[in-house]
Order: structure tokens, then sequence, then C-alpha cells
């Protein structure tokens, strides 16, 4: 039979190897998205930012190199869906930008700053 340490393209006939399990796959919310656009990308001193679903308010945009280091870290008043990063003094290369806002919605985009 199933025996540890056995192949089981050596095994012949019917066996129950194990008990049957149920997958349940839970989908993200949509409701906690912020849709954004960041332009221009490639940045070079300012990147751009427009928040298509979002209410007036605070946000935190977070700005992490590919290692997960948090590189710029700004918080802003949003009034009218736009706002600005500036990025003047980050050094050229790829990151990921989080966006948060108060109730805990966000997104996070991947820039290029040259």
């Amino acid at each position: 039979g199933a025996e540890v340490d056995k192949n089981a393209n050596d095994l012949y006939g019917c066996f129950d190897l194990s008990n049957s399990i149920t997958v349940v796959r839970n989908l993200p919310s949509v409701t906690n998205k912020i849709k954004a656009k960041l332009y221009p990308i490639p940045a070079k001193n300012t990147i751009h930012v427009a928040l298509e679903t979002f209410e007036k308010g605070r946000i935190n945009m977070v700005l992490y190199d590919f290692a997960g280091n948090a590189i710029l870290n700004k918080t802003k008043q949003i009034e009218n869906q736009k706002t600005s990063l500036d990025v003047n003094t980050i050094q050229a290369g790829v990151y990921i930008l989080r966006i948060r806002n108060e109730n805990g919605k966000s997104v996070s985009k991947k820039v290029t700053i040259f």
C-alpha cells in the first residue's frame, strides 16, 4: 500500500491518500481600493497624482525601494483629487508608491525616476 518514503507512481488500485479539502477564495473588496493615475512616468522632479475615487481628506504617500525600505514619506491634505510629490532629491531607479487615505483605502503603483 501507501507507505512512507515509497513512490506514488508504484501504486496500483484505488487508494484514499488524504481527506478531501475545500478551497474558498476570498477576492479583495474593490471598495478598499483607490484609483490613481501617476504622471509623468518616468518622472524627473515631480510626480503628479490624480486620485479618481477619493473623497477630500488626508492621504499618506510612501515611496519604497524594491528592498522594502521607505525612501520618502509625506502626508498631505487633498481637496480636489489632485496632488504632487517632489522626487527631485530621489536617486534614479524604480520604486513603489503607496497611497493610503484616512479610511484605510490604498493603492500601490510602480514609478520610475530618472
